[in-house]
């Protein structure tokens, strides 16, 4: 199913009481939560959002700027908030999740009852590693091949890879580009998931998402890298269940 071509449905549950909203990391597509709604239950329905320029949307521009995109998905999400849902942002799509809430915020429209928050520094913090926007291609490529997250027959695949870096740059572009602006914080819960072997993004780069949210954060660290997502999906998975089921989500 699909709710327009920014939001996509793997598994439709119209009866399902909440849904969870997801967003992908620097290069990724929906289908990266197509496997999601078997471990949360009948109750959510899981629904990922599609950015252009990757998938079936390869053909749509990327937009490499965080502000609008974040709007423009703000935009097409405010339709479908009225069910409790929650976000869940990884990488990229963690600092994305915190601009479309911030846009929310200010519009006034429904925030979600919890926002998860994975693998990316708190919004105020510098990155780590250098600015990849402007490199040649080759150290483009290399830089990106140490995140790990990207599959080896991709990287081997020259062809396919040169199809696909106007995407991955634009993602990176957004990244490197992004300022923080101070603002009030969120009005929402915020939990924050890392992992304990990423270089990139520490446990300890997580803590200070304490400062934007007017509730107490909470912080659950992974034996994992990155790609925790991937690699840790049903631990992850049942730790989306437990902090949801505070909210009345039922796993079955």
């Amino acid at each position: 199913m699909r709710f327009n071509k920014w939001i996509t449905c793997p598994e439709a549950r119209p009866e399902a009481r909440f849904r969870l909203f997801c967003l992908p990391f620097a290069g990724g597509g929906a289908s990266i939560y197509r496997n999601w709604s078997g471990g949360l239950g009948p109750d959510v329905e899981v629904c990922a959002i599609q950015l252009p320029g990757r998938e079936n949307r390869i053909s749509d521009p990327a937009i490499n700027a965080l502000r609008p995109l974040a709007e423009t998905v703000a935009h097409q999400l405010a339709l479908h908030t009225s069910k409790p849902y929650f976000f869940y942002g990884h990488s990229m799509g963690g600092l994305l999740a915190f601009e479309i809430l911030r846009c929310f915020q200010e519009q006034g429209y429904a925030l979600p009852l919890t926002a998860f928050i994975g693998a990316h520094r708190a919004p105020h913090l510098p990155q780590r590693r250098p600015s990849f926007t402007g490199m040649h291609d080759s150290e483009f490529i290399e830089n990106i091949s140490a995140f790990g997250g990207f599959e080896p027959e991709i990287l081997a695949n020259r062809e396919l890879l040169d199809f696909l870096l106007p995407t991955l740059r634009a993602d990176f572009e957004v990244c490197d580009g992004y300022q923080y602006e101070s603002s009030g914080p969120l009005e929402c819960p915020l939990v924050a998931f890392s992992g304990i072997n990423d270089p990139e993004v520490p446990p300890a780069d997580m803590d200070p998402w304490s400062e934007h949210s007017v509730y107490a954060l909470r912080h659950v660290s992974l034996s994992a890298g990155h790609f925790f997502l991937k690699t840790h999906r049903d631990e992850l998975l049942a730790h989306l269940v437990h902090f949801m089921s505070e909210h009345g989500v039922q796993h079955v």
